[in-house]
């Protein structure tokens, strides 16, 4: 497989609804991702390539994620609310590709 090829084929027949994969955490009104938070996020965006490692993406995610806090607010939470805007190209289509609500954690 060339290297600018997704890890998967594009063999599913769901029509993409982007972000319902992830079920919706209520953070309140107020709760808003600090600027270079999220700029640290899109930074290190993973696109799925071939020669992209999911599972050392996953832990530098978690690993960004786990820099900054937000008040009571649950850190899995924020995990999934950051999410979608660590995932770019092949891996964004894929992700808007899953059934909806089928990620909690």
């Amino acid at each position: 497989m060339a290297d600018d090829q997704p890890m998967w084929g594009n063999n599913q027949a769901v029509a993409p609804t982007p972000g319902a994969a992830i079920i919706a955490v209520d953070l309140g009104d107020n709760f808003t991702v600090k600027g270079h938070h999220l700029s640290m996020i899109k930074d290190r965006q993973f696109d799925g390539r071939s020669r992209a490692d999911p599972h050392k993406y996953i832990a530098e995610f978690v690993g960004v994620c786990g820099m900054f806090r937000y008040g009571d607010t649950n850190a899995d939470a924020i995990k999934l609310k950051l999410f979608p805007s660590s995932i770019a190209g092949e891996a964004k289509i894929w992700f808007n590709e899953l059934c909806p609500c089928m990620i909690t954690t």
